[in-house]
């Protein structure tokens, strides 16, 4: 299947995750955020939300023409690198 990411987590987990209030999520992170979103994804918008609600520092970063898994060209897992690596250097 090729869709999301496969994770094993505990019941517990499991159930915290069904409470959390996802449209205030990243009003409660108070560490650097980047996000990084595919233009053509189906998360875009939310990408636009969160990091709207996010606390400094804060960046957004919208792939123009990549969809949701970032493979539609070889040039993705660099651009990806790229960008993540200028955040981090700063």
């Amino acid at each position: 299947m090729k869709w999301g990411v496969s994770v094993i987590i505990g019941k517990a987990m499991a159930d915290e995750a069904d409470t959390l209030k996802w449209d205030n999520l990243t009003k409660n992170f108070h560490v650097p955020l980047k996000i990084i979103s595919a233009g053509k994804g189906m998360l875009v918008n939310g990408a636009k939300h969160y990091f709207k609600t996010a606390n400094n520092p804060k960046d957004l970063v919208i792939i123009k023409g990549a969809t949701h898994y970032f493979d539609d060209m070889d040039t993705m897992p660099e651009e990806i690198f790229k960008i993540s690596e200028e955040w981090f250097r700063v």
